[in-house]
């Protein structure tokens, strides 16, 4: 039930994120197709502002939050780069086993932020071009 109900209040964030990018100009636009190499899915990066990784409590619940929520197992905390990094038991020879219902950060990864350039993976088959153009 509890989970049910946090998955609902992951999905009304979803839809207000998507809501948000796509008012405002997105910086950066994203092309290319997934290459299916499941590295992805291997490291799902979570980027956090400073002040949790400050915080015992606060990255706890961060971790508590995707490991529940999303079903994900932590791998690594990299403090220096503020990110959380997690794998996903659902993939299965680099293909999800839930890709229907798969967690909303799974269906618009990579996505373009609003202000800097996203990240992939060198094996990843998307990439992230401006779509600003020079005067």
């Amino acid at each position: 039930m509890l989970r049910s109900f946090l998955k609902l209040i992951q999905e009304v964030d979803h839809w207000l994120t998507q809501l948000t990018l796509d008012i405002f100009p997105k910086r950066y636009q994203r092309k290319g197709s997934c290459e299916r190499t499941g590295v992805c899915c291997r490291n799902i990066g979570i980027v956090g502002p400073r002040w949790i990784f400050a915080s015992p409590l606060a990255k706890k619940i961060v971790v508590w939050w995707y490991e529940y929520v999303n079903e994900f197992y932590l791998k690594t905390i990299q403090p220096d780069e503020q990110v959380f990094i997690f794998g996903c038991p659902y993939l299965k020879e680099n293909l999800c086993s839930r890709h229907a219902t798969r967690p909303p950060l799974c269906r618009r990864y990579p996505a373009a932020g609003f202000f800097l350039k996203p990240a992939t993976f060198k094996t990843c088959g998307f990439r992230f071009e401006s779509t600003h153009r020079p005067t």
